[in-house]
Protein backbone atom coordinates (compact mmCIF):
# COMPACT_ATOMS: atom_id res chain seq x y z
CA UNK A 1 0.00 0.00 0.00
CA UNK A 2 1.36 3.30 -0.67
CA UNK A 3 0.74 6.21 1.22
CA UNK A 4 2.21 9.93 1.26
CA UNK A 5 5.68 8.76 1.79
CA UNK A 6 7.48 9.94 -1.04
CA UNK A 7 6.37 6.89 -3.08
CA UNK A 8 7.19 4.26 -0.93
CA UNK A 9 4.81 1.66 0.05
CA UNK A 10 3.82 1.29 4.35
CA UNK A 11 6.65 -1.21 4.65
CA UNK A 12 9.41 0.13 3.57
CA UNK A 13 8.75 3.56 4.95
CA UNK A 14 8.41 1.57 8.32
CA UNK A 15 11.57 -0.44 7.53
CA UNK A 16 13.04 3.08 6.56
CA UNK A 17 14.01 0.91 3.42
CA UNK A 18 14.42 2.00 -0.35
CA UNK A 19 11.04 0.93 -1.65
CA UNK A 20 12.05 -0.94 -5.04
CA UNK A 21 8.35 -2.23 -6.69
CA UNK A 22 8.79 -5.79 -8.45
CA UNK A 23 8.13 -6.31 -11.62
CA UNK A 24 4.99 -8.48 -12.33
CA UNK A 25 5.44 -11.61 -14.15
CA UNK A 26 1.98 -13.13 -14.29
CA UNK A 27 1.18 -13.99 -17.93
CA UNK A 28 -2.59 -12.88 -18.53
CA UNK A 29 -4.49 -14.88 -20.83
CA UNK A 30 -4.92 -12.94 -23.94
CA UNK A 31 -8.31 -12.23 -24.56
CA UNK A 32 -9.78 -13.89 -28.14
CA UNK A 33 -12.59 -12.14 -30.48
CA UNK A 34 -15.70 -13.65 -30.68
CA UNK A 35 -15.79 -15.97 -33.25
CA UNK A 36 -18.48 -17.08 -35.59
CA UNK A 37 -20.37 -20.09 -34.42
CA UNK A 38 -19.44 -22.09 -37.67
CA UNK A 39 -15.63 -21.38 -37.14
CA UNK A 40 -16.07 -23.07 -33.53
CA UNK A 41 -17.80 -25.99 -35.40
CA UNK A 42 -15.35 -26.32 -37.38
CA UNK A 43 -12.57 -26.25 -34.96
CA UNK A 44 -14.13 -28.79 -32.99
CA UNK A 45 -14.54 -30.86 -36.11
CA UNK A 46 -10.99 -30.44 -37.04
CA UNK A 47 -9.95 -31.81 -33.40
CA UNK A 48 -12.31 -34.68 -33.94
CA UNK A 49 -11.34 -35.71 -36.91
CA UNK A 50 -6.99 -35.92 -35.34
CA UNK A 51 -8.66 -37.56 -32.63
CA UNK A 52 -10.55 -40.17 -34.59
CA UNK A 53 -7.37 -40.73 -36.95
CA UNK A 54 -5.03 -41.24 -34.05
CA UNK A 55 -7.42 -44.03 -32.79
CA UNK A 56 -7.58 -45.29 -36.32
CA UNK A 57 -4.09 -46.16 -36.57
CA UNK A 58 -3.58 -48.14 -33.21
CA UNK A 59 -6.75 -50.41 -33.86
CA UNK A 60 -6.68 -54.22 -33.96
CA UNK A 61 -7.89 -55.51 -37.30
CA UNK A 62 -10.93 -57.11 -35.97
CA UNK A 63 -12.12 -53.93 -34.05
CA UNK A 64 -14.18 -51.55 -36.22
CA UNK A 65 -12.56 -48.89 -37.89
CA UNK A 66 -14.96 -45.39 -37.45
CA UNK A 67 -17.67 -43.74 -39.61
CA UNK A 68 -16.00 -42.28 -42.65
CA UNK A 69 -15.76 -38.40 -42.45
CA UNK A 70 -15.20 -36.14 -45.24
CA UNK A 71 -11.57 -35.72 -44.68
CA UNK A 72 -11.19 -39.10 -45.35
CA UNK A 73 -12.89 -39.93 -48.47
CA UNK A 74 -9.50 -39.31 -50.17
CA UNK A 75 -8.20 -42.25 -48.53
CA UNK A 76 -8.04 -45.77 -49.22
CA UNK A 77 -10.11 -48.60 -47.86
CA UNK A 78 -9.65 -50.93 -45.54
CA UNK A 79 -8.55 -54.29 -46.29
CA UNK A 80 -11.19 -57.13 -47.42
CA UNK A 81 -14.07 -55.70 -45.17
CA UNK A 82 -14.79 -52.33 -47.18
CA UNK A 83 -15.86 -51.60 -50.36
CA UNK A 84 -13.87 -50.09 -53.13
CA UNK A 85 -15.08 -47.43 -55.21
CA UNK A 86 -16.05 -47.68 -58.99
CA UNK A 87 -14.07 -46.27 -61.33
CA UNK A 88 -15.50 -44.14 -63.65
CA UNK A 89 -14.82 -46.07 -67.26
CA UNK A 90 -16.42 -48.93 -65.42
CA UNK A 91 -19.76 -50.58 -65.48
CA UNK A 92 -21.88 -50.39 -62.13
CA UNK A 93 -21.85 -54.05 -61.92
CA UNK A 94 -18.07 -54.13 -62.06
CA UNK A 95 -15.41 -52.96 -59.33
CA UNK A 96 -11.95 -51.72 -60.10
CA UNK A 97 -10.19 -51.80 -56.80
CA UNK A 98 -7.34 -49.86 -57.79
CA UNK A 99 -9.30 -46.60 -57.89
CA UNK A 100 -9.51 -45.30 -54.76
CA UNK A 101 -12.36 -42.54 -55.74
CA UNK A 102 -15.06 -42.40 -58.28
CA UNK A 103 -13.87 -40.04 -60.73
CA UNK A 104 -15.97 -38.75 -63.93
CA UNK A 105 -14.37 -37.89 -66.90
CA UNK A 106 -15.70 -36.72 -70.09
CA UNK A 107 -14.07 -36.06 -73.58
CA UNK A 108 -10.60 -35.03 -73.38
CA UNK A 109 -10.64 -33.38 -69.79
CA UNK A 110 -8.40 -34.24 -67.20
CA UNK A 111 -9.83 -36.51 -65.17
CA UNK A 112 -7.49 -35.74 -62.10
CA UNK A 113 -9.31 -32.54 -61.78
CA UNK A 114 -13.13 -34.17 -62.35
CA UNK A 115 -14.64 -33.78 -59.23
CA UNK A 116 -14.58 -36.80 -56.81
CA UNK A 117 -17.90 -39.05 -56.39
CA UNK A 118 -19.31 -40.58 -53.80
CA UNK A 119 -17.20 -43.92 -52.03
CA UNK A 120 -19.13 -46.79 -51.21
CA UNK A 121 -17.05 -47.63 -48.17
CA UNK A 122 -18.50 -49.64 -44.73
CA UNK A 123 -16.90 -51.81 -42.79
CA UNK A 124 -18.91 -54.91 -42.03
CA UNK A 125 -17.28 -57.87 -40.46
CA UNK A 126 -16.88 -60.44 -43.27
CA UNK A 127 -18.55 -63.47 -40.30
CA UNK A 128 -21.34 -60.74 -39.70
CA UNK A 129 -21.77 -59.87 -43.33
CA UNK A 130 -22.09 -63.67 -44.05
CA UNK A 131 -24.88 -64.16 -40.95
CA UNK A 132 -26.60 -60.67 -42.60
CA UNK A 133 -26.48 -62.66 -46.42
CA UNK A 134 -27.65 -66.00 -44.94
CA UNK A 135 -30.54 -63.69 -42.99
CA UNK A 136 -31.91 -62.08 -46.15
CA UNK A 137 -31.52 -65.26 -48.38
CA UNK A 138 -33.84 -66.82 -45.85
CA UNK A 139 -36.53 -64.35 -44.92
CA UNK A 140 -36.88 -61.52 -47.69
CA UNK A 141 -37.13 -62.93 -51.00
CA UNK A 142 -40.69 -64.50 -49.69
CA UNK A 143 -41.74 -60.81 -49.71
CA UNK A 144 -40.30 -59.17 -52.42
CA UNK A 145 -38.41 -61.54 -54.65
CA UNK A 146 -36.54 -59.39 -56.61
CA UNK A 147 -33.18 -60.59 -56.58
CA UNK A 148 -31.96 -64.01 -56.77
CA UNK A 149 -28.38 -64.99 -55.04
CA UNK A 150 -27.13 -68.86 -55.14
CA UNK A 151 -26.70 -70.17 -52.31
CA UNK A 152 -23.03 -71.34 -52.99
CA UNK A 153 -21.98 -67.73 -53.62
CA UNK A 154 -20.28 -66.18 -50.48
CA UNK A 155 -21.15 -62.47 -48.87
CA UNK A 156 -16.99 -62.34 -49.83
CA UNK A 157 -17.37 -62.85 -53.21
CA UNK A 158 -20.77 -60.71 -53.57
CA UNK A 159 -19.21 -58.19 -51.88
CA UNK A 160 -16.49 -58.10 -54.56
CA UNK A 161 -18.85 -58.94 -58.01
CA UNK A 162 -22.04 -56.75 -57.01
CA UNK A 163 -20.52 -54.25 -54.62
CA UNK A 164 -24.08 -51.94 -54.74
CA UNK A 165 -25.89 -55.33 -53.98
CA UNK A 166 -23.87 -56.29 -51.20
CA UNK A 167 -24.19 -53.01 -49.48
CA UNK A 168 -27.80 -52.71 -50.02
CA UNK A 169 -28.48 -56.13 -48.56
CA UNK A 170 -26.07 -54.85 -45.24
CA UNK A 171 -28.97 -51.57 -45.02
CA UNK A 172 -31.82 -53.59 -44.79
CA UNK A 173 -30.72 -56.53 -42.50
CA UNK A 174 -28.72 -54.51 -40.03
CA UNK A 175 -30.82 -54.20 -36.32
CA UNK A 176 -29.27 -50.70 -35.68
CA UNK A 177 -31.42 -47.72 -37.10
CA UNK A 178 -28.01 -45.48 -36.85
CA UNK A 179 -26.36 -47.93 -38.87
CA UNK A 180 -28.83 -48.26 -41.22
CA UNK A 181 -29.22 -44.48 -42.18
CA UNK A 182 -25.87 -43.93 -42.71
CA UNK A 183 -25.89 -46.52 -45.09
CA UNK A 184 -28.92 -45.83 -47.13
CA UNK A 185 -27.83 -41.99 -47.31
CA UNK A 186 -24.55 -42.99 -49.05
CA UNK A 187 -26.44 -45.64 -50.97
CA UNK A 188 -28.63 -42.82 -52.54
CA UNK A 189 -26.49 -40.51 -52.68
CA UNK A 190 -24.50 -42.49 -54.96
CA UNK A 191 -27.45 -44.09 -57.03
CA UNK A 192 -28.02 -40.51 -57.76
CA UNK A 193 -24.93 -39.22 -58.85
CA UNK A 194 -24.42 -42.40 -61.26
CA UNK A 195 -27.98 -42.22 -62.53
CA UNK A 196 -27.81 -37.58 -63.00
CA UNK A 197 -24.26 -37.30 -63.12
CA UNK A 198 -22.40 -40.38 -65.26
CA UNK A 199 -24.43 -40.81 -68.35
CA UNK A 200 -24.12 -37.57 -69.21
CA UNK A 201 -20.34 -37.22 -68.11
CA UNK A 202 -19.61 -40.18 -69.83
CA UNK A 203 -21.29 -40.16 -72.92
CA UNK A 204 -21.12 -43.88 -73.64
CA UNK A 205 -24.70 -44.51 -75.44
CA UNK A 206 -26.39 -44.58 -72.49
CA UNK A 207 -30.12 -43.46 -72.47
CA UNK A 208 -29.84 -39.86 -71.10
CA UNK A 209 -32.77 -38.76 -72.84
CA UNK A 210 -35.39 -40.94 -70.89
CA UNK A 211 -33.59 -40.75 -67.51
CA UNK A 212 -34.03 -36.71 -67.46
CA UNK A 213 -37.36 -37.31 -68.61
CA UNK A 214 -38.20 -39.31 -66.15
CA UNK A 215 -36.77 -37.05 -64.10
CA UNK A 216 -38.76 -34.01 -65.01
CA UNK A 217 -41.58 -36.08 -64.41
CA UNK A 218 -41.35 -36.92 -61.11
CA UNK A 219 -40.50 -33.17 -60.21
CA UNK A 220 -43.92 -31.98 -61.83
CA UNK A 221 -45.44 -34.73 -59.70
CA UNK A 222 -43.99 -33.77 -56.57
CA UNK A 223 -44.66 -30.19 -56.73
CA UNK A 224 -48.28 -30.72 -57.66
CA UNK A 225 -47.50 -29.67 -61.49
CA UNK A 226 -50.16 -32.36 -62.36
CA UNK A 227 -52.59 -32.11 -59.94
CA UNK A 228 -53.73 -35.58 -59.91
CA UNK A 229 -55.82 -35.80 -56.64
CA UNK A 230 -57.16 -38.93 -55.28
CA UNK A 231 -58.25 -40.37 -52.18
CA UNK A 232 -55.82 -43.40 -50.92
CA UNK A 233 -55.75 -45.34 -47.85
CA UNK A 234 -52.85 -43.40 -46.63
CA UNK A 235 -54.88 -40.28 -46.61
CA UNK A 236 -58.01 -41.61 -45.29
CA UNK A 237 -55.85 -42.56 -42.06
CA UNK A 238 -54.39 -39.48 -41.90
CA UNK A 239 -57.65 -37.53 -42.06
CA UNK A 240 -58.73 -39.62 -39.28
CA UNK A 241 -55.60 -40.44 -37.01
CA UNK A 242 -54.92 -36.88 -37.37
CA UNK A 243 -58.12 -35.05 -37.86
CA UNK A 244 -57.11 -32.00 -35.76
CA UNK A 245 -54.53 -31.47 -38.01
CA UNK A 246 -55.39 -27.86 -40.30
CA UNK A 247 -55.24 -29.29 -44.34
CA UNK A 248 -53.30 -27.93 -46.90
CA UNK A 249 -54.85 -24.91 -48.42
CA UNK A 250 -54.67 -25.93 -52.52
CA UNK A 251 -52.88 -23.68 -54.57
CA UNK A 252 -54.06 -21.93 -57.19
CA UNK A 253 -52.11 -22.89 -60.15
CA UNK A 254 -50.60 -20.03 -62.22
CA UNK A 255 -49.94 -19.46 -65.77
CA UNK A 256 -46.05 -20.19 -65.52
CA UNK A 257 -47.12 -23.56 -64.01
CA UNK A 258 -49.69 -24.92 -66.17
CA UNK A 259 -46.80 -24.20 -69.02
CA UNK A 260 -44.38 -25.97 -67.77
CA UNK A 261 -46.57 -29.07 -67.70
CA UNK A 262 -47.56 -28.52 -71.19
CA UNK A 263 -44.15 -28.19 -72.00
CA UNK A 264 -42.76 -31.07 -70.53
CA UNK A 265 -45.89 -32.97 -72.08
CA UNK A 266 -44.38 -31.90 -75.80
CA UNK A 267 -40.99 -33.08 -74.51
CA UNK A 268 -42.22 -36.61 -73.07
CA UNK A 269 -43.86 -36.85 -76.20
CA UNK A 270 -40.63 -36.05 -78.18
CA UNK A 271 -38.85 -38.61 -76.18
CA UNK A 272 -41.67 -41.33 -76.53
CA UNK A 273 -41.84 -40.74 -80.36
CA UNK A 274 -38.04 -41.53 -80.99
CA UNK A 275 -37.56 -44.14 -78.68
CA UNK A 276 -40.58 -45.86 -79.29
CA UNK A 277 -41.61 -45.60 -75.27
CA UNK A 278 -44.97 -45.29 -73.57
CA UNK A 279 -45.36 -41.61 -72.96
CA UNK A 280 -44.46 -41.04 -69.04
CA UNK A 281 -46.89 -38.03 -68.34
CA UNK A 282 -50.42 -39.17 -69.07
CA UNK A 283 -52.59 -36.57 -70.05
CA UNK A 284 -55.35 -35.38 -67.69
CA UNK A 285 -58.24 -33.17 -67.30
CA UNK A 286 -56.13 -30.52 -65.65
CA UNK A 287 -53.60 -30.82 -68.31
CA UNK A 288 -57.02 -30.74 -70.48
CA UNK A 289 -58.01 -27.02 -68.91
CA UNK A 290 -54.33 -25.83 -68.82
CA UNK A 291 -54.40 -25.97 -72.53
CA UNK A 292 -58.11 -24.47 -72.65
CA UNK A 293 -56.83 -21.88 -70.83
CA UNK A 294 -53.57 -21.57 -72.88
CA UNK A 295 -55.93 -20.93 -76.08
CA UNK A 296 -58.26 -18.82 -74.56
CA UNK A 297 -56.02 -16.09 -72.50
CA UNK A 298 -52.63 -16.40 -74.18
CA UNK A 299 -50.10 -14.03 -72.47
CA UNK A 300 -47.79 -13.73 -75.35
CA UNK A 301 -47.14 -15.35 -78.70
CA UNK A 302 -45.29 -18.08 -77.21
CA UNK A 303 -48.71 -19.61 -74.92
CA UNK A 304 -50.14 -19.42 -79.20
CA UNK A 305 -47.18 -22.01 -80.81
CA UNK A 306 -47.25 -24.44 -76.84
CA UNK A 307 -50.98 -24.56 -77.49
CA UNK A 308 -50.71 -26.10 -80.98
CA UNK A 309 -47.43 -28.12 -80.42
CA UNK A 310 -48.92 -29.67 -77.60
CA UNK A 311 -52.43 -30.04 -79.66
CA UNK A 312 -49.92 -32.03 -82.44
CA UNK A 313 -48.21 -34.29 -79.60
CA UNK A 314 -51.74 -35.17 -78.91
CA UNK A 315 -52.01 -36.64 -82.66
CA UNK A 316 -48.72 -37.65 -82.10
CA UNK A 317 -49.42 -39.91 -78.43
CA UNK A 318 -52.57 -42.08 -80.72
CA UNK A 319 -50.03 -42.49 -83.39
CA UNK A 320 -47.30 -43.32 -80.71
CA UNK A 321 -49.81 -45.89 -79.04
CA UNK A 322 -50.74 -47.45 -82.06
CA UNK A 323 -46.72 -48.44 -83.46
CA UNK A 324 -46.19 -49.57 -80.40
CA UNK A 325 -48.92 -52.47 -80.07
CA UNK A 326 -48.11 -53.02 -83.55
CA UNK A 327 -44.57 -53.87 -82.64
CA UNK A 328 -46.02 -56.33 -79.53
CA UNK A 329 -48.32 -58.10 -81.85
CA UNK A 330 -46.38 -58.35 -84.65
CA UNK A 331 -48.35 -56.53 -87.34
CA UNK A 332 -47.24 -54.21 -89.41
CA UNK A 333 -50.69 -53.01 -91.30
CA UNK A 334 -52.84 -50.05 -90.42
CA UNK A 335 -56.63 -49.66 -90.97
CA UNK A 336 -57.76 -46.68 -93.25
CA UNK A 337 -60.46 -45.56 -90.77
CA UNK A 338 -57.58 -44.82 -88.15
CA UNK A 339 -55.78 -42.58 -90.86
CA UNK A 340 -59.17 -40.50 -91.52
CA UNK A 341 -59.68 -40.33 -87.58
CA UNK A 342 -56.38 -38.61 -87.09
CA UNK A 343 -56.33 -36.77 -90.12
CA UNK A 344 -59.74 -35.43 -88.73
CA UNK A 345 -57.86 -34.13 -85.37
CA UNK A 346 -55.13 -32.58 -87.62
CA UNK A 347 -58.13 -30.37 -90.00
CA UNK A 348 -59.58 -29.42 -86.66
CA UNK A 349 -56.37 -27.84 -85.45
CA UNK A 350 -55.89 -26.42 -89.12
CA UNK A 351 -59.06 -24.51 -88.90
CA UNK A 352 -58.80 -22.94 -84.99
CA UNK A 353 -55.27 -22.18 -86.01
CA UNK A 354 -54.22 -19.20 -83.91
CA UNK A 355 -52.71 -15.75 -85.87
CA UNK A 356 -48.87 -15.43 -85.26
CA UNK A 357 -47.60 -12.20 -86.71
CA UNK A 358 -44.41 -12.64 -85.72
CA UNK A 359 -43.03 -15.93 -86.34
CA UNK A 360 -45.88 -17.58 -88.28
CA UNK A 361 -43.70 -20.43 -90.36
CA UNK A 362 -42.19 -21.91 -87.20
CA UNK A 363 -45.93 -23.10 -85.81
CA UNK A 364 -46.39 -24.50 -89.11
CA UNK A 365 -43.09 -26.91 -88.71
CA UNK A 366 -45.13 -28.97 -85.95
CA UNK A 367 -48.23 -29.26 -87.98
CA UNK A 368 -46.53 -30.14 -91.08
CA UNK A 369 -44.76 -32.82 -89.42
CA UNK A 370 -47.68 -34.10 -87.89
CA UNK A 371 -49.09 -34.40 -91.37
CA UNK A 372 -46.23 -36.20 -92.53
CA UNK A 373 -46.58 -38.92 -89.64
CA UNK A 374 -50.21 -39.51 -90.45
CA UNK A 375 -50.24 -39.51 -94.04
CA UNK A 376 -46.89 -42.22 -93.85
CA UNK A 377 -49.69 -44.83 -92.14
CA UNK A 378 -50.55 -45.50 -96.30
CA UNK A 379 -47.27 -47.20 -96.34
CA UNK A 380 -48.78 -50.09 -94.35
CA UNK A 381 -52.04 -50.31 -95.81
CA UNK A 382 -52.96 -53.94 -96.19
CA UNK A 383 -52.75 -54.39 -99.87
CA UNK A 384 -55.74 -53.89 -102.16
CA UNK A 385 -57.18 -54.06 -105.89
CA UNK A 386 -60.33 -52.39 -105.07
CA UNK A 387 -60.43 -48.75 -106.79
CA UNK A 388 -61.08 -46.97 -103.68
CA UNK A 389 -58.77 -48.31 -101.56
CA UNK A 390 -56.16 -47.60 -104.79
CA UNK A 391 -57.69 -43.94 -104.61
CA UNK A 392 -57.51 -43.98 -100.83
CA UNK A 393 -53.95 -44.61 -100.22
CA UNK A 394 -52.78 -43.25 -103.38
CA UNK A 395 -54.18 -40.02 -102.37
CA UNK A 396 -52.86 -40.05 -99.11
CA UNK A 397 -49.20 -40.81 -100.35
CA UNK A 398 -49.20 -37.78 -102.04
CA UNK A 399 -50.63 -35.62 -98.89
CA UNK A 400 -47.21 -37.27 -97.38
CA UNK A 401 -45.21 -36.40 -100.09
CA UNK A 402 -46.65 -32.76 -100.33
CA UNK A 403 -46.44 -32.08 -96.40
CA UNK A 404 -42.74 -33.50 -96.80
CA UNK A 405 -41.83 -30.56 -99.21
CA UNK A 406 -43.76 -27.93 -97.26
CA UNK A 407 -41.88 -28.79 -93.70
CA UNK A 408 -38.44 -28.11 -95.23
CA UNK A 409 -39.75 -25.57 -97.28
CA UNK A 410 -40.72 -23.73 -93.98
CA UNK A 411 -37.49 -25.35 -92.25
CA UNK A 412 -35.64 -23.22 -94.74
CA UNK A 413 -37.48 -20.00 -94.35
CA UNK A 414 -36.80 -19.72 -90.86
CA UNK A 415 -33.25 -17.19 -90.47
CA UNK A 416 -30.06 -18.93 -89.87
CA UNK A 417 -29.94 -16.69 -86.21
CA UNK A 418 -33.12 -17.97 -85.08
CA UNK A 419 -32.59 -21.72 -85.99
CA UNK A 420 -30.44 -22.00 -83.09
CA UNK A 421 -33.27 -21.68 -80.80
CA UNK A 422 -34.33 -25.08 -81.91
CA UNK A 423 -35.69 -27.33 -79.75
CA UNK A 424 -34.71 -31.06 -79.82
CA UNK A 425 -38.19 -31.58 -81.33
CA UNK A 426 -37.22 -30.09 -84.60
CA UNK A 427 -34.14 -32.17 -84.88
CA UNK A 428 -36.41 -35.24 -84.69
CA UNK A 429 -38.70 -33.98 -87.37
CA UNK A 430 -36.03 -32.87 -89.49
CA UNK A 431 -35.14 -36.71 -89.51
CA UNK A 432 -38.82 -38.04 -89.90
CA UNK A 433 -39.71 -36.54 -92.83
CA UNK A 434 -35.80 -37.07 -94.43
CA UNK A 435 -36.70 -41.08 -93.38
CA UNK A 436 -40.44 -39.99 -94.53
CA UNK A 437 -38.95 -38.78 -98.29
CA UNK A 438 -36.19 -41.75 -98.63
CA UNK A 439 -39.95 -44.34 -97.63
CA UNK A 440 -41.70 -42.71 -101.06
CA UNK A 441 -38.92 -42.54 -103.00
CA UNK A 442 -38.24 -46.37 -102.35
CA UNK A 443 -42.20 -47.48 -102.83
CA UNK A 444 -41.52 -50.44 -105.39
CA UNK A 445 -44.63 -52.42 -104.16
CA UNK A 446 -47.26 -50.27 -105.35
CA UNK A 447 -48.09 -49.79 -109.13
CA UNK A 448 -50.06 -46.83 -108.95
CA UNK A 449 -47.07 -45.08 -107.22
CA UNK A 450 -44.36 -43.71 -109.32
CA UNK A 451 -41.26 -43.33 -107.72
CA UNK A 452 -39.72 -42.24 -110.48
CA UNK A 453 -42.01 -39.01 -110.98
CA UNK A 454 -41.31 -38.54 -106.86
CA UNK A 455 -37.60 -38.94 -107.08
CA UNK A 456 -37.73 -36.50 -110.11
CA UNK A 457 -40.03 -34.32 -107.35
CA UNK A 458 -38.18 -34.35 -104.31
CA UNK A 459 -34.80 -34.81 -105.42
CA UNK A 460 -33.41 -36.53 -102.26
CA UNK A 461 -29.41 -36.13 -102.77
CA UNK A 462 -30.06 -32.66 -103.24
CA UNK A 463 -32.33 -32.56 -100.01
CA UNK A 464 -29.52 -33.61 -97.96
CA UNK A 465 -26.97 -31.00 -99.69
CA UNK A 466 -29.39 -28.41 -99.15
CA UNK A 467 -29.83 -29.30 -95.12
CA UNK A 468 -26.16 -29.92 -95.09
CA UNK A 469 -25.53 -26.16 -96.26
CA UNK A 470 -27.74 -24.92 -94.03
CA UNK A 471 -26.64 -26.35 -91.11
CA UNK A 472 -23.44 -24.90 -92.14
CA UNK A 473 -24.49 -22.02 -92.58
CA UNK A 474 -26.67 -21.80 -89.26
CA UNK A 475 -23.14 -22.44 -87.21
CA UNK A 476 -21.49 -19.67 -89.14
CA UNK A 477 -24.36 -17.58 -88.66
CA UNK A 478 -24.59 -17.50 -84.90
CA UNK A 479 -20.47 -17.61 -84.64
CA UNK A 480 -19.98 -21.36 -82.51
CA UNK A 481 -16.80 -21.41 -81.32
CA UNK A 482 -15.37 -25.16 -81.50
CA UNK A 483 -13.55 -26.75 -78.74
CA UNK A 484 -10.72 -28.45 -79.61
CA UNK A 485 -9.49 -29.72 -76.86
CA UNK A 486 -13.18 -31.63 -76.81
CA UNK A 487 -15.28 -32.94 -79.12
CA UNK A 488 -17.10 -30.85 -81.71
CA UNK A 489 -20.30 -29.08 -81.96
CA UNK A 490 -23.24 -30.46 -82.09
CA UNK A 491 -23.83 -28.82 -85.57
CA UNK A 492 -20.42 -29.86 -86.73
CA UNK A 493 -21.79 -33.20 -85.65
CA UNK A 494 -24.61 -33.13 -87.57
CA UNK A 495 -22.85 -32.04 -90.64
CA UNK A 496 -20.90 -35.10 -90.83
CA UNK A 497 -24.00 -37.13 -90.11
CA UNK A 498 -25.85 -35.98 -92.85
CA UNK A 499 -22.82 -36.11 -95.29
CA UNK A 500 -22.83 -39.86 -93.93
CA UNK A 501 -26.79 -40.59 -94.44
CA UNK A 502 -26.61 -39.56 -97.69
CA UNK A 503 -23.45 -41.61 -98.92
CA UNK A 504 -25.66 -44.98 -97.13
CA UNK A 505 -28.23 -44.00 -99.79
CA UNK A 506 -26.42 -43.39 -103.05
CA UNK A 507 -24.95 -46.60 -101.86
CA UNK A 508 -28.09 -48.32 -101.42
CA UNK A 509 -29.64 -46.90 -104.63
CA UNK A 510 -26.37 -48.25 -106.33
CA UNK A 511 -26.54 -51.93 -105.09
CA UNK A 512 -30.86 -51.86 -105.57
CA UNK A 513 -29.89 -50.19 -109.22
CA UNK A 514 -32.80 -47.33 -107.94
CA UNK A 515 -30.32 -44.90 -110.52
CA UNK A 516 -32.32 -46.03 -113.41
CA UNK A 517 -35.16 -43.82 -114.70
CA UNK A 518 -34.63 -40.59 -114.96
CA UNK A 519 -33.47 -39.61 -111.46
CA UNK A 520 -30.16 -38.32 -110.11
CA UNK A 521 -27.01 -40.35 -110.95
CA UNK A 522 -26.23 -41.86 -107.35
CA UNK A 523 -22.25 -42.03 -108.59
CA UNK A 524 -22.65 -38.36 -109.18
CA UNK A 525 -24.62 -37.03 -106.64
CA UNK A 526 -22.26 -37.37 -104.03
CA UNK A 527 -18.20 -35.66 -103.87
CA UNK A 528 -17.30 -38.39 -101.21
CA UNK A 529 -17.41 -42.46 -101.85
CA UNK A 530 -17.11 -45.45 -99.84
CA UNK A 531 -15.41 -48.23 -100.53
CA UNK A 532 -17.54 -50.97 -98.86
CA UNK A 533 -21.53 -50.57 -99.48
CA UNK A 534 -23.29 -48.92 -96.51
CA UNK A 535 -27.41 -49.76 -96.59
CA UNK A 536 -29.91 -47.42 -95.47
CA UNK A 537 -33.24 -48.92 -95.26
CA UNK A 538 -36.13 -47.67 -94.20
CA UNK A 539 -37.63 -50.27 -91.45
CA UNK A 540 -41.09 -50.53 -90.70
CA UNK A 541 -41.22 -49.96 -87.13
CA UNK A 542 -42.35 -46.18 -86.69
CA UNK A 543 -41.64 -42.63 -87.49
CA UNK A 544 -37.74 -43.40 -86.52
CA UNK A 545 -37.40 -46.39 -88.23
CA UNK A 546 -34.21 -45.68 -90.19
CA UNK A 547 -32.08 -48.23 -89.98
CA UNK A 548 -28.71 -47.09 -90.17
CA UNK A 549 -26.37 -49.94 -90.99
CA UNK A 550 -22.48 -48.43 -90.98
CA UNK A 551 -19.07 -50.83 -91.48
CA UNK A 552 -17.28 -48.51 -89.41
CA UNK A 553 -13.92 -49.91 -90.88
CA UNK A 554 -15.16 -48.60 -94.12
CA UNK A 555 -15.72 -44.67 -93.37
CA UNK A 556 -12.78 -42.44 -94.60
CA UNK A 557 -12.03 -39.08 -94.45
CA UNK A 558 -15.15 -36.64 -93.73
CA UNK A 559 -17.17 -39.12 -92.92
CA UNK A 560 -15.10 -40.57 -90.10
CA UNK A 561 -17.37 -40.46 -87.08
CA UNK A 562 -18.14 -42.79 -83.80
CA UNK A 563 -22.19 -42.58 -83.11
CA UNK A 564 -21.14 -43.67 -79.59
CA UNK A 565 -19.39 -40.62 -79.00
CA UNK A 566 -21.88 -38.79 -78.58
CA UNK A 567 -25.71 -40.41 -77.11
CA UNK A 568 -27.64 -37.06 -78.52
CA UNK A 569 -26.77 -38.29 -81.86
CA UNK A 570 -26.71 -41.77 -81.13
CA UNK A 571 -30.44 -41.80 -80.08
CA UNK A 572 -31.70 -39.10 -82.72
CA UNK A 573 -30.19 -41.12 -85.80
CA UNK A 574 -30.00 -45.05 -84.61
CA UNK A 575 -33.09 -46.46 -84.30
CA UNK A 576 -34.92 -47.40 -81.54
CA UNK A 577 -34.90 -50.79 -81.86
CA UNK A 578 -31.34 -50.66 -81.99
CA UNK A 579 -30.37 -49.38 -78.67
CA UNK A 580 -29.03 -51.36 -76.55
CA UNK A 581 -31.44 -49.64 -73.12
Amino acid sequence: MYGDHAGACERCFRLQKDCQPSVPNRKRTQKKAPGSRTAHLEEKLDDLVSLIRSQTAVKGPNESPPVPTPGSLGQSASDGTALPSLSSGSSPNTVNTSAPTCRASGGKTNPSSSTPAVELDHYVPENEAQERLDLFRRDYPQFGPVVYIPPDVTAKELHQTRPLLWISIMACTTRSTKESHLIGDKVRHFVSETVVRQPHSHKKENPFISIWTGIGVAIAQDLGLTAIKAETAFTFMKKIAFHGMKQPQTKEHTMEARRTLLALYVWCNTASQMLRRDNNLRWTPHMEESLRLLIERPECEGDKILSVQVRCALISEQLNDLLIKQSLSGESQTSSYFIKALDGQLQEIWRTLPVITATAHIVLLPMYATEVMINELALHLPPSTAHSDVMFRLDRLQKCLKATENWFDAYERTPPSLATGGTFSLFVQLVSCLVSAIKLSRLDDFPAWDTAQVRRQLDIFALFDRVTARTDKIRAAIGIQEDDEREESIWAKSVKVLGLMKAGVQADWAATGAGAGGEPDPAAAGAHGLDNRLAMTAGNDGVMGANLQINQDALTGEFMHNFGDDPWLSAMFIPWDAMNF
